[in-house]
């Protein structure tokens, strides 16, 4: 099918207004479901998908490595993030956030940039909670939820690890 006549047909137009008033009494209008060829297709269109939809050779591993104490409220988690894909992830940001129960007792963000893959990137966070968060932690029978959620231009992961502390 021609442009024009795609044109037409997505649009609604009359081929005369799209053809500029020439119009060749054998072209039929193709049915909805009749495919449309390549040259129909407005490249922009096909491109700009959400990054959901698109097909990804990147994937994310998180682990916690280990969780120290620094003090009666404080805590170090030291966690590795690993692009387990076969592409780089470009944009990466891992958001955390720390749950006693229902109560949210500490939550951060980091901007990691590009994870090359195969790579691991290794942090430690310092973890200061005040002394409302610790008594929820402490009627949680010292136990925390800890939800991180990595994105990045080509997927997002959420990652769940629930541990005593």
């Amino acid at each position: 099918m021609h442009r024009r006549t795609a044109l037409a047909v997505i649009t609604g137009a009359s081929l005369p207004l799209v053809t500029g008033g020439a119009i060749d009494s054998t072209t039929t209008i193709p049915a909805v479901d009749e495919p449309l060829t390549d040259d129909a297709v407005d490249p922009v269109a096909a491109t700009e998908r959400p990054a959901t939809d698109v097909e990804s050779d990147v994937s994310f591993e998180g682990t916690i490595v280990e969780i120290t104490e620094c003090g009666a409220a404080c805590r170090e988690a030291t966690t590795t993030l690993t692009n387990t894909g076969t592409a780089d992830a470009t944009g990466v940001r891992a958001v955390a956030t720390v749950f006693a129960g229902e109560t949210l007792v500490w939550e951060g963000d980091e901007e990691i940039g590009r994870l090359e893959a195969g790579t691991t990137v290794t942090r430690t966070q310092r973890i200061e909670i005040d002394a409302l968060s610790a008594f929820a932690i402490e009627n949680n029978n010292r136990t925390v939820t800890i939800t991180t959620s990595v994105t990045s231009a080509q997927q997002t992961e959420r990652f769940v690890h629930e541990t005593s502390v």
